[in-house]
């Protein structure tokens, strides 16, 4: 699949889902700076999934590099979403094996992400899908200081899943299924209020 279309889908999600609908508040701020990494990650070997992914966490915890945050994306690989969590926590062993954890963290996202204890069907699980299995890096001190300068950071979970309840599914997986059609050249798709 071309790089840029899945950067093309994976900006639209960025911008009009977690930043639009403000699931994550302490994106906005990258994003208008283009201080986001999108890195479109081929089929590879274990090991060299975990070297590329050293890489990234080297990068945002550099001051001088233009990246913040960096969101590693797998359009060919973890599909299988119980596949992908032992993916994502492999990665987090690398973390905790480098000596990053405390300066890097790394959230996951995945087209068909569940959480534990809820109905398949709810909108909840929308907070984490994403069009393609995502690994996101951040940086711990980025993460800390943004949460100082937001009231109740606690209630972002809940708020967010009340918003995606009122969204509702049937618009959340047309929004999803829309990113999967959208070309590099085409209009973002629209999730706002009809």
């Amino acid at each position: 699949m071309e790089t840029n279309r899945i950067i093309h889908q994976t900006k639209a999600w960025l911008h009009q889902l977690v930043i639009g609908q403000n699931l994550c508040p302490f994106a906005r701020q990258p994003y208008r700076r283009d201080r986001i990494g999108y890195e479109v990650v081929p089929v590879l070997s274990l090991e060299a999934h975990e070297k590329r992914f050293l890489a990234a966490c080297r990068r945002v915890a550099d001051p001088d590099q233009r990246e913040e945050t960096i969101l590693l994306v797998y359009p060919d690989e973890w599909r299988i979403f119980t596949d992908y969590l032992a993916f994502a926590e492999r990665l987090n062993q690398v973390l905790d094996n480098s000596g990053w954890r405390g300066d890097i963290q790394l959230a996951t996202f995945h087209p068909d992400y569940l959480f534990q204890g809820e109905e398949s069907g709810d909108a909840s699980h929308y907070t984490n899908r994403a069009p393609y299995p995502m690994i996101h890096v951040l940086s711990e001190a980025q993460i800390e200081e943004a949460i100082t300068h937001y009231p109740d950071p606690e209630n972002i979970p809940v708020r967010n899943v009340a918003r995606l309840r009122e969204l509702g599914v049937d618009r959340l997986r047309q929004f999803q299924n829309d990113l999967q059609d959208l070309d590099s050249d085409e209009e973002w798709p629209d999730l706002q209020e009809k």
